[in-house]
């Protein structure tokens, strides 16, 4: 079974405040962000993004999705929920 993760980074930018990053893996073990990813408006068009991703190119359903974010600020975002 694929696991994909998603980091959402505040970029401090007035226009697309959000870079959803896709960390993708090697070895089911550790996850790296290789480019891939969307900068975004809104926190609407952020669970957008995360959901067509997962269901698009992993087979939402079967997969594993987590998000992640670094940010003290960030919302955590997973497929649809948003929640501090």
């Amino acid at each position: 079974m694929d696991e994909i993760r998603f980091k959402i980074v505040d970029t401090g930018d007035k226009d697309y405040p959000h870079n959803v990053q896709i960390l993708e893996t090697v070895n089911g073990r550790d996850y790296f962000y290789c480019g891939h990813g969307k900068f975004c408006k809104d926190d609407q068009e952020v669970r957008k993004f995360i959901k067509e991703t997962a269901l698009k190119a992993h087979g939402y359903g079967k997969t594993k999705h987590r998000v992640f974010s670094r940010s003290a600020n960030s919302v955590y975002r997973s497929a649809g929920k948003a929640y501090r």
